[in-house]
């Protein structure tokens, strides 16, 4: 049996609270896909959900938001030309702690997101209490609006693109009815002239139990040149549930609904039409990665690893390697499995994948995981390790890639540190983000120009 750990028993124990086992059976939430709405693309990447917690860089600065003990938030930006990183305040003598300040943002329990496109910066707030607001300012904080206010109940995912006309994010919306809760997962988008809003895409789940079979869950992936790349995860039948079950019947039974849970990659054409599918996948099959020009995916069958790209032009699959695990690719230890390969950007027509290689125990018995990063040739699948690495949180981690710079080179973490800062604080992961050519990044050398840290 798969080890699912508290993470697994902690969702399936909310299932039950929230009810989605009635009478010992299973949630049944149908899902159905409303119309679409034209959009004038093409649209651009402003964030990555999974990357938005770093921040969010425009080729001219990187933004990023320092949380401060009180609850509150400043942002800081990170300025290529000078090669500084300052609060987003020029007021002299500021105490950066109150509305004055254009870095500013109010303790509200909640989450915020920050896109930096290239003519504005917006901030997403999701405060643990009122409704969610995107306001907009200008790159130096100056002149800060709100630009929507979300209905309330409103959950919306950090990733987002965007075009002169406006932003696309992902929003989810409960929708209370007679007997149940019913929940709408939509692609808004919110124009910059005015703010007005509309569903450019839907999926109504008749149930929002998460784990309910059937429930189809709705991501923003990538903007492309022909469409929005979207993925959904439609989850498979479960056993009854139980309140008395173990954890390993919990398991086996999670094991079962995750083996006919269906993932699927589409292409939404800016035209307003239905979702052209791609790629369909079951748990542990596929490890997806998506650009502007092609869809990158690891493939599990009876033949082994194989890795593929998919020209979003054409709809071309091309094998660029028919069996990983004859490559460095795939790790010696046998916890490697096929999601130990993370597929994380595109360099120069290279794919850079991080794989986990293996787990050691130091002589102090503190584990040690071991990443390596290979940068695979988009053309031919020749590859060759990027061997630029950090070493923190008992990782040997590579050198992650923050923004792409005008010029074309990378703004990366370029130096790590763990830091104690005493009892209270334990020990903090300190960063210095630096710029590198793409050429110096891809032949491993570090030749860094670093950005000087806040307060330097």
């Amino acid at each position: 049996m798969k080890h699912f750990g508290a993470l697994a028993v902690l969702a399936f124990g909310l299932a039950l609270l929230a009810g989605c086992s009635q009478g010992g059976q299973p949630a049944q939430s149908g899902a159905s896909a409303g119309p679409t709405t034209a959009l004038q693309g093409p649209f651009y990447t402003a964030v990555m959900q999974e990357r938005a917690a770093q921040g969010s860089g425009n080729g001219k600065a990187f933004y990023s938001l320092e949380w401060k003990q009180d609850g509150t938030k400043l942002i800081r930006a990170a300025d290529y030309a000078s090669m500084r990183e300052t609060y987003l305040c020029s007021a002299p003598s500021c105490a950066h702690n109150s509305e004055t300040c254009t870095a500013w943002l109010p303790a509200d329990g909640g989450m915020c997101t920050l896109y930096a496109l290239p003519d504005k910066l917006l901030v997403l707030c999701q405060p643990a209490q009122g409704s969610p607001h995107l306001d907009v300012m200008q790159l130096d904080g100056r002149d800060k609006t709100t630009l929507y206010t979300f209905p309330d109940g409103s959950r919306i995912d950090e990733g987002a693109v965007y075009n002169e006309s406006g932003i696309v994010l992902k929003v989810t919306q409960a929708r209370q009815n007679e007997t149940t809760v019913s929940e709408a997962q939509q692609l808004v988008h919110i124009s910059f002239d005015g703010g007005a809003a509309c569903t450019v895409y839907e999926i109504e789940n008749e149930n929002s139990d998460v784990l309910a079979q059937g429930h189809t869950t709705l991501f923003l992936r990538e903007a492309t040149d022909a469409g929005l790349l979207i993925k959904t995860v439609s989850m498979g039948a479960s056993g009854a549930a139980d309140p008395l079950m173990g954890e390993e019947e919990i398991g086996q039974m999670l094991d079962s609904q995750m083996a006919s849970t269906v993932y699927t990659i589409s292409l939404l054409p800016y035209s307003g039409g239905q979702p052209e599918t791609l790629l369909s996948f079951s748990a542990g099959q596929c490890v997806e990665y998506a650009s502007r020009e092609a869809l990158f995916y690891f493939q599990k069958d009876a033949n082994g690893i194989s890795l593929h790209k998919v020209d979003l032009k054409t709809k071309q699959d091309a094998v660029l390697i028919a069996n990983c695990e004859q490559t460095p690719l795939c790790g010696t230890s046998e916890l490697f499995t096929i999601d130990s390969l993370v597929p994380l950007y595109v360099v120069d027509d290279c794919l850079m994948v991080n794989t986990f290689q293996d787990q050691t125990v130091d002589a102090a018995q503190n584990i040690i995981n071991t990443h390596t990063m290979y940068a695979v040739n988009t053309g031919n699948g020749e590859m060759k390790e990027v061997a630029l690495y950090n070493n923190y949180d008992a990782s040997r981690r590579p050198v992650l890639i923050y923004d792409t710079v005008e010029n074309g080179s990378l703004l990366v973490e370029a130096q790590v540190q763990e830091i104690d800062k005493g009892p209270e604080m334990g020990r903090v992961v300190q960063k210095t983000l630096g710029i590198i050519s793409a050429q110096d990044y891809l032949n491993s050398v570090p030749n860094y120009q670093l950005i000087a840290p806040l307060g330097e």
